[in-house]
């Protein structure tokens, strides 16, 4: 079985309930050092990425981090980064029906998931602002993170005013996986888009690891400098049983040949079964965890009791204490996203003041302190 960092909610108990409860994972590298990955990084052989450490006064201990992009409390020549992401669409074939991403199903949307996805926040500007605050034009998570560094980032005097992550989406050619009828089928709940695909996620990750990646390594559709994502309509999924359900969508790492590669996974949702969950929220979740934790390595003091977290963690993942809270974007397209707010880098290691925008501790301002004393 994979280790998965979080927990889901049985099923049974979610019916009863009248909606889905979301939850997330990560599955860590696993076999590779700090010191390794550096190396790997210095050598290209890695997404582009930066490592520091801090002193959390939680609990006085040293903490190391790596993260997407260049480091924002370093004056850099050229502080913005571009980063090129591999979207790819996946065709889930079960048993009892299809899910394709590149079909628009009636009842769900007149528009395709991966078309409403490419014209999403995720992959497209929008103009941001923080409490009165101008963070600039950008895509949702590069904003999130120029936020998240606001103190080197934004405002006069800053350090790197023109500090960027961008992802530079390239859509692959949409790969179709068959589900076997052991380790996934479609279920029908009630609703206009009823339909939702739960699968196993230990089989889903190991045909990742053992056929998706290499293939698409081997023919030049993706590297280890590059983060492939593969995309879903309305699929999730479950560990080892349906009664451990439902992860919407998780990111992780891998040793491969080459060198270390990251990958993420979730679903664009237009069912709405899943309460506070729509459109880009899964992706936002993903895409915002991948850029500050990409090895799924990142340790912090614990925190928890929490958003989607009933225990404690002790890892740098931004989406998980805010699970099922979103913002509202209305994009050029006339649709409108609910990307999921994110917590700052502040939060995890209880700074004081916060670096982040405005004093803030997370995005939209949900937390207004850092995450308290240490879990337990």
């Amino acid at each position: 079985m994979l280790v998965l960092l979080g927990a889901a909610v049985p099923a049974a108990a979610q019916a009863s309930s009248g909606r889905l409860t979301a939850r997330y994972t990560a599955i860590p590298l696993t076999g590779v050092s700090r010191a390794t990955l550096q190396a790997q990084s210095s050598a290209g052989s890695t997404v582009h990425d930066w490592s520091g450490s801090i002193v959390s006064p939680v609990d006085g201990q040293t903490y190391q981090y790596t993260m997407v992009g260049k480091n924002p409390m370093v004056k850099e020549s050229t502080p913005t980064t571009s980063v090129g992401v591999d979207l790819i669409p996946i065709k889930l074939v079960f048993n009892d029906g299809t899910l394709d991403p590149e079909v628009a199903t009636a009842g769900c949307s007149t528009k395709t998931p991966l078309a409403l996805t490419t014209g999403s926040p995720v992959f497209g500007t929008h103009a941001y602002t923080a409490g009165g605050v101008s963070v600039g034009t950008h895509q949702y998570v590069d904003a999130f993170q120029r936020e998240n560094f606001a103190h080197y980032v934004l405002g006069s005097g800053a350090l790197n005013p023109k500090y960027n992550v961008n992802l530079s989406k390239k859509v692959g050619v949409e790969i179709t996986v068959n589900v076997p009828a052991a380790d996934g089928s479609i279920y029908t709940y009630s609703g206009s888009c009823p339909h939702l695909g739960e699968m196993d996620i230990n089989w889903w990750d190991n045909y990742v690891r053992g056929t998706l990646l290499p293939s698409l390594e081997s023919s030049g559709a993706t590297s280890v400098k590059r983060f492939p994502f593969f995309l879903f309509s309305n699929a999730v999924m479950y560990n080892g049983n349906t009664s451990n359900c439902c992860y919407l969508g998780y990111h992780g790492a891998v040793a491969v040949a080459s060198g270390t590669q990251t990958y993420g996974v979730g679903e664009y949702d237009t069912n709405g079964l899943f309460s506070g969950i729509s459109d880009i929220e899964v992706l936002s979740h993903e895409f915002g965890e991948w850029m500050d934790d990409p090895f799924v390595n990142n340790p912090t003091p614990a925190w928890g009791h929490i958003g989607q977290v009933s225990g404690c963690q002790t890892n740098l993942e931004v989406g998980d204490p805010l699970t099922d809270t979103t913002v509202t974007v209305k994009m050029g397209n006339g649709v409108t996203y609910h990307p999921q707010e994110l917590a700052f880098f502040s939060w995890f290691y209880r700074q004081s003041p916060s670096i982040g925008v405005n004093g803030w501790y997370s995005s939209n301002d949900t937390f207004t302190t850092g995450a308290g004393p240490v879990c337990s």
